[in-house]
């Protein structure tokens, strides 16, 4: 034991600072997700054009091609 509780001051304030981090790496890992849509999102078009009218709605097409982009992007990290 430390006199005064600084010990445990320093225990907390280390565990607000982890938080802290943790929630700017999800806010980046978010903010990235959404710029692979965004950007890729006419490469997306262009891929489920051809699949058009064979069972699924154009914009079902892009929705499965658009997660699929970003599962393959979550695990080339």
């Amino acid at each position: 034991m430390t006199i005064g509780g600084t010990m445990l001051e320093a225990t907390s304030t280390g565990r607000r600072t982890k938080k802290r981090s943790d929630e700017k790496v999800l806010l980046r890992a978010r903010e990235c997700r959404e710029r692979i849509t965004l950007n890729y999102k006419r490469l997306v078009a262009s891929i489920a054009t051809p699949y058009q009218g064979k069972g699924l709605s154009f914009q079902d097409l892009i929705q499965v091609h658009l997660m699929l982009l970003l599962i393959l992007s979550d695990e080339s990290f």
